[in-house]
């Protein structure tokens, strides 16, 4: 069972689609919040598996949501479902710790879709999105991923990192399992190829 807490500020389409979402058995709707303020709280205290928020939400939108989550390390994974298709949007909400990016007028099975590749901890765009959405760019990485990345490739170990970066080790490996799953690789090598591709070594 996947718990998911549902979060937009429009009644009717977040009653709609609460109820269609209540017909798939493995999925169930812990928690629904009106805006961005009332997501976050609902998130502490049910600690649900996904959330799916949209991006414009009163009090605070879902990417600020997303960085929110991203800074404090909590580990509910963001599905954003929005109108918004601008691929630098797109590139925002993955830098702000969103797992997955959905546009409303997508089908129903593509979000559950959506819903059970992130659960699986993947990431995943809207097949209509992907050609504005380009992980062969350097900008998708946040100012941070990108110097944690650097000193990976330059072999320093997670606690020398971390005492060059200023951070602790444990916000390392933090960022390294985000790195990974972010560039869809699984071990140190696809790190390194990555960074060596991008010229970043």
């Amino acid at each position: 069972m996947i718990n998911v807490v549902l979060a937009d500020d429009h009644s009717v389409f977040r009653n709609g689609l609460s109820a269609l979402l209540k017909s798939d058995s493995a999925i169930k709707i812990i928690a629904e919040a009106s805006n961005g303020a009332e997501a976050y709280e609902k998130i502490l205290a049910f600690e649900p598996e996904i959330a799916i928020v949209d991006i414009t939400m009163p009090e605070l939108n879902g990417l600020e949501l997303c960085r929110k989550l991203q800074s404090e390390n909590n580990h509910t994974k963001i599905l954003i479902l929005t109108m918004h298709n601008e691929g630098s949007i797109v590139n925002e909400a993955i830098q702000s710790g969103a797992s997955a990016y959905i546009l409303k007028d997508n089908t129903y099975d593509e979000l559950v879709n959506a819903i059970h590749i992130v659960q699986k901890d993947k990431i995943f765009i809207s097949q209509q999105l992907r050609n504005k959405f380009n992980t062969d760019d350097v900008q998708f990485l946040s100012e941070r991923e990108k110097q944690v990345l650097i000193c990976i490739s330059d072999g320093k170990t997670n606690k020398e990192t971390a005492k060059f970066l200023d951070i602790s080790p444990k916000t390392i490996e933090t960022y390294r399992a985000r790195l990974m799953k972010k560039l869809q690789v699984n071990n140190l090598a696809g790190l390194i190829k990555y960074a060596v591709k991008m010229g970043l070594v």
